[in-house]
């Protein structure tokens, strides 16, 4: 049966010799139609075109061996009808090695048969995301080191501006997240650069060339249009028969003052219009009786326009441009100190990696673009040439996902560059949703601008829309049309939706499922997920239990089933509520995380054994060993087994233990840790699973394939970092720490979901697939805009955006481009939230369903249905300032003709209501109690009414106050660390083990203290590295840390005044530790009276303790890096003096002196004895 392709179709299987943007709607069968155009292209009869003379590049996979199968069976057809064509025999035999690939796999490609043009060595591998997180994280720290070492005043600066109190975990992040975003781009060094220049600027016209002010610009010439808008839809209230008169002046004036704002054309021009706007008081009637509605609106949407302008004067505006620019420059040298770490850090990371001969995918990409583009000239070299020769047209799915690193590297490989427009390109903007891969939907928007609309014999490049969905049934594309003609504009969306972005019913069948349902759940005083997760379980079983007529793929229909139902929320986060509710009430269903191999139920049980065979003294993975199917013990074989050895390890009580289960999982780890010593980790894997036949096992629980699927998953990538050199078991398990902290193994392809059951997944997740009914579940859930909150900000097209730390009293002051950046975050961000729910709607086929759970939904829908009142309908800046799906889909509802009973229910008689054809039934409903089904009765019903003078006692008891309630907040024992430095992280110690490429700082530090404490000073000060030596030698100081001390600073130290008295005391303690009292006002110096006195214990532990007679000092050892001293004064003296207490108290000496060492200034530091707390 042939295929019936529609007119737009048509154009775009055959037009040839052009470029060609097609910009294919969700449902419209882009990748037939994709297909269809490769296959016409081969077997055209005129000039029949061999299949390796293309290029296709596609997002997965799994994706283009799907169209690479597609192509071969179309062949084989053809084949068959004209078995002797050589043409078709030749393709058949092309087909299986055809570029229809990835880009990664293309880059990888160039790489392997032009290695010698860029000196890369020909053995490269592709490294695993895990063990790059472990490699970025040791590079960025020996880096910063460095610069700490070189001890260079303005990266000093830098670091006490933008570092935490105790660790620089905050610049670390700064630099890595600066690198990623330079590598969104073709060559990372320029956009490096770039990013100081727009911080260079000498006076306004320097100023308004940088890219985020023209964008600031533009952003506040759309705003004011926004508000000038609303202000006359708010003048027209006035003027209305029954509207509130006695406002006209006042909102006359304001109109006339932001019309003024429009002829601003400079940053001086705005901050002077914005600063001299002033707004009068409101007018009064003394008696009015028109619209109180009307009245509401225009007072609250005035206010909302009034709070928008105060809040520019208070902010962007609020400094004259001179103080902009000099902050501005100020600044500039703390970007241009980050940027040279960062470009340290680059360089470092790309020798390490080629050290180790691997690659990342960023370095496929731009060593690939190295081979085709001259990094100097940006002039396209022969390779590049001969790959324009070799395709005659160059295919690119799924385009609004591209980033510039890919858009130039295809270019050059298509004739674009020397006149030949053949590149055809295809994706849907409106489906772009991978932001936080640095994709650039803006790209696909701007060739859709500068192209036009494909016209016989009309100019090209042209671009053809395929608006026909062949998914969904009528009534659904009819809902989705009015959704988002209401809510997605070019501000919220980055496209108006509007003619050809409209969806077309691509065929009509007569179906109709009914109209869209917004369940609003009323979850005041509720927990919002668990009333969503019963709601949504609610929906299912009606569904379910009403027969809900579903179409068949063949035609005609059925009733619904469980496995017809798809569930989509925004995070996993709350994947288990979901699935909990539906356990409860008998409902099958199936979540569909998306999740790592490495964090999945099944692999789990493996790595806990495998960390057992490293190190079986841990008991937690001991325990999920043994209860797993491997080894089937049971809790009350883990009771026996603990009472065996009640204090000491699960592992030694398995020792000692003689039941036959214990000796078989004995001798089956003593087996597999022997082989640990001299197999791979893949190998090991096998033998686990040879030997606990845990495959068989796992394969025969529920939804067995897809966890054996997992499982394998897991074994290939164990296989791919031994193959990496990760150095056995022990590296491998620090590399799954790391993979798992970063997120950075995921399932991939197209999700294994089991039949009869309901599906739960991500929208992400999702994209791709379809389902009869989609549930669009917890959309009150606000979106995630933390990001840009952050003093410091990263933008790819605007580059740095960072606020200023002043170095006298640290305050931190707004910069433009800071502002320019974050305001261009949150706008991309929110669009990108409105393109997420275009596309979750779409998955859906005969019906859809959605929930909103709001705490106070009467309020919420008032306020709302307020402010569209005042703006006259749905308007685009009101759109860009929504928190959650929710407030989009309630703003459709409420101007939707169907939904009169919910404008009633918000108050909302004065909404406008906008011409739709669909359908939507929206109703506010009552949440159920966690746990209980609608039709399901409480268990407690109030009989009787209670015993009045046994209410009032149980009420006099339960407001009964503990006496000293103000202490229970205190701890009974701290550290002097947790007392003076509240709130800092912990250093945890790693494992020698575990030791890779260096410590940390805070171990190095660890390592001068080890030395100090057993060395002997005199030797030490005469022949140190023979002392180190004798330490190590006699297990005093571990190797591991004895080659990371730092000698110049300790030989340093040990011909100090300080060691010199420390050789002479009469009596050294090293290590002194003591447990002493303090009064609980050293805590909390808040309490009141008579709890301020309560003891309190501390636990410390002194560097050194020199006690000669009745007096003693106190010496502590420092080694921070980029302190003054009297920042270390402020930071450690406190800690000295309760040493000093203490020390007195223990040993009976007057503490006359207390000294801090600084290593890294190599001096003394006096602590003044009077500022002790509480004398």
């Amino acid at each position: 049966m042939s295929v019936k392709w529609t007119e737009e179709q048509e154009k775009v299987i055959q037009l040839r010799n052009r470029s060609l943007l097609v910009s294919a709607a969700a449902g419209s069968g882009k990748t037939a139609v994709l297909v269809q155009r490769i296959i016409s292209m081969v077997m055209d009869e005129v000039h029949p075109l061999d299949i390796d003379r293309l290029l296709v590049v596609t997002f997965t996979n799994a994706a283009a061996a799907e169209m690479r199968e597609r192509v071969g069976t179309a062949i084989e057809a053809a084949l068959e009808k004209d078995p002797y064509n050589q043409h078709l025999q030749r393709q058949l035999t092309l087909v299986h090695n055809a570029q229809i690939t990835t880009i990664d796999s293309f880059c990888i490609r160039i790489l392997r048969d032009h290695f010698h043009k860029i000196d890369l060595e020909p053995g490269f591998r592709i490294a695993d995301e895990g063990e790059l997180k472990l490699l970025r994280e040791d590079v960025c720290e020996a880096v910063l080191e460095e610069f700490y070492e070189k001890a260079d005043p303005e990266f000093l600066r830098f670091a006490d501006s933008y570092s935490q109190a105790k660790n620089d975990l905050q610049i670390k992040e700064m630099v890595l997240k600066l690198f990623h975003y330079s590598e969104s781009y073709p060559w990372p060094e320029e956009w490096l650069e770039s990013c100081v220049q727009q911080y260079e600027a000498a006076d306004e016209e320097a100023l308004e060339q940088k890219p985020w002010m023209q964008d600031f610009l533009s952003y506040m010439k759309v705003r004011v249009g926004d508000l000038i808008r609303a202000l006359e839809h708010l003048l027209d209230l006035t003027r209305d028969a029954d509207g509130p008169y006695m406002y006209e002046a006042s909102v006359q004036d304001d109109l006339y003052q932001l019309y003024a704002l429009q002829e601003c054309e400079h940053f001086s021009q705005w901050q002077a219009a914005i600063t001299g706007i002033n707004f009068k008081n409101i007018g009064r009637a003394k008696k009015y009786e028109g619209s109180e509605q009307k009245k509401d609106a225009v007072k609250s949407g005035r206010d909302r326009i009034k709070d928008q302008i105060v809040k520019w004067k208070k902010t962007i505006f609020a400094s004259p441009l001179e103080t902009q620019l000099q902050r501005l420059n100020q600044t500039s040298g703390m970007v241009r100190m980050l940027v040279l770490v960062t470009q340290a850090f680059a360089k470092q990371f790309a020798l390490e990696k080629q050290q180790k001969n691997m690659l990342d995918f960023s370095d496929v990409e731009h060593y690939a673009l190295r081979v085709l583009v001259d990094p100097v000239t940006k002039e396209l070299t022969e390779t590049a040439l001969e790959y324009q020769q070799q395709y005659q047209e160059v295919m690119i799915d799924e385009y609004q996902d591209s980033n510039y690193v890919q858009e130039t590297l295809l270019t050059a490989v298509s004739g674009v560059k020397n006149g030949r427009e053949n590149l055809f390109m295809v994706g849907d903007v409106k489906q772009s949703i991978y932001r936080f891969r640095l994709a650039s939907p803006e790209i696909f928007i701007g060739k859709r601008g500068g192209f036009a609309p494909y016209t016989p014999g009309g100019p090209h490049p042209a671009t053809v829309t395929l608006g026909h969905n062949f998914r969904s049934a009528g009534n659904i594309i009819d809902q989705i049309n009015d959704v988002f003609a209401c809510v997605m504009s070019r501000t919220v969306g980055d496209v108006d939706y509007n003619g050809d972005e409209m969806l077309v019913r691509g065929a009509d069948d007569g179906y109709d499922g009914g109209p869209m349902e917004l369940d609003i759940v009323d979850m005041s005083g509720g927990d919002t997920a668990l009333g969503d997760a019963g709601a949504v379980a609610d929906a299912v079983e009606r569904l379910v239990k009403e027969g809900f007529a579903v179409r068949e793929k063949g035609g005609g229909t059925r009733r619904c089933g469980y496995g017809d139902i798809c569930v989509l929320l925004r995070s996993r986060a709350r994947f288990g509520l979901y699935a909990a509710e539906f356990a409860r009430r008998g409902i099958p269903s199936f979540a569909d995380t998306g999740e790592s191999p490495l964090t999945s139920t099944e692999v789990s049980p493996v790595l806990s054994l495998l960390r057992v065979i490293d190190n079986p003294g841990q008991d937690v993975h001991l325990a999920a060993a043994l209860v797993s199917v491997m080894f089937s013990f049971t809790p009350d074989d883990l009771t026996r087994l603990r009472l065996l050895a009640p204090r000491g390890s699960l592992y030694a009580a398995l020792l000692k233990s003689e039941e036959p289960k214990a000796q078989a999982f004995l001798e089956t780890l003593r087996a597999l840790r022997r082989l640990a010593a001299t197999a791979s980790v893949e190998e090991l894997c096998g033998e686990i699973f040879a030997r606990t036949h845990y495959f068989a096992a796992v394969g025969a629980m529920e939804n067995g394939p897809a966890r054996r699927e997992t499982l394998r998953a897991f074994t290939a990538w164990a296989a791919g970092v031994d193959r990496g050199g990760a150095g056995g078991l022990a590296a491998f398990l620090r590399v799954v720490d790391s993979a798992v902290e970063s997120g950075a193994v995921q399932s991939g392809g197209t999700p294994v979901l089991p039949e009869g059951a309901v599906s739960i997944m991500t929208i992400h997740r999702s994209k791709g697939l379809e389902f009869p009914v989609v549930i669009l579940a917890d959309t009150a859930r606000r979106f995630n805009l933390r990001d840009t909150s952050n003093p410091v900000l990263f933008h790819p097209s605007l580059g740095l955006g960072m606020n200023l730390r002043a170095d006298g009293d640290g305050g931190l002051y707004s910069t433009v481009p800071h502002r320019a950046v974050r305001m261009a975050q949150r706008s991309e961000a929110v669009s990108e939230e409105m393109r997420i729910l275009y596309v979750a709607l779409t998955r859906a086929r005969d019906k859809l369903i959605v929930t909103a759970p709001l705490q106070n939904p009467e309020k919420t829908l008032s306020a709302l249905a307020t402010t569209l009142a005042g703006t006259g309908g749905a308007e685009p800046y009101t759109l860009s300032q929504a928190l959650s799906f929710s407030e989009w889909l309630c703003t459709a509802a409420l101007l939707h003709p169907d939904c009169e009973e919910l404008r009633k229910y918000a108050g909302g008689a004065l909404l406008p209501v906008y011409a739709a054809r669909g359908h939507m039934r929206a109703r506010v409903v009552p949440a159920q109690p966690a746990g209980q089904a609608a039709d399901e009765p409480s268990a407690f019903v109030r009989t009787a009414r209670p015993d009045a003078a046994l209410l009032e006692q149980l009420l006099q008891n339960f407001g009964a106050r503990y006496e000293n309630a103000p202490l229970c907040t205190l701890p009974a024992k701290l550290s002097v660390s947790g007392l003076v430095h509240e709130g800092a992280a912990p250093v945890l110690a790693r494992p020698a083990f575990l030791y890779k490429e260096g410590l940390t700082a805070a171990e190095r530090g660890t390592a001068l203290h080890a030395a100090l404490q057993f060395a002997d000073l005199a030797a030490a000060a005469n022949d140190l590295p023979g002392e180190v030596a004798r330490l190590v030698e006699g297990g005093w100081l571990d190797a591991a840390l004895a080659g990371q001390l730092e000698l110049p600073r300790m030989a340093a130290f040990l011909q100090s005044p300080l060691a010199a008295r420390m050789r002479e005391a009469k009596k050294l303690l090293r290590e002194y530790d003591f447990i002493t009292a303090v009064p609980a006002k050293f805590v909390d110096d808040t309490l009141p009276e008579p709890f301020a006195h309560q003891p309190v214990l501390v636990q410390g532990i002194a560097d050194a303790v020199l006690v000669n007679g009745d007096t003693a000092e106190i010496a502590d050892y420092k080694t921070d890096r980029g302190k003054t001293p009297e920042q270390l004064l402020q930071a450690y003296a406190k800690q000295l003096l309760l040493y000093r207490a203490a020390v007195e108290k223990r040993l009976g000496v007057r503490v006359e002196r207390c000294t801090i060492y600084s290593f890294s200034l190599g001096r003394e530091i006096p602590v003044p004895l009077e500022a002790a707390r509480g004398e």
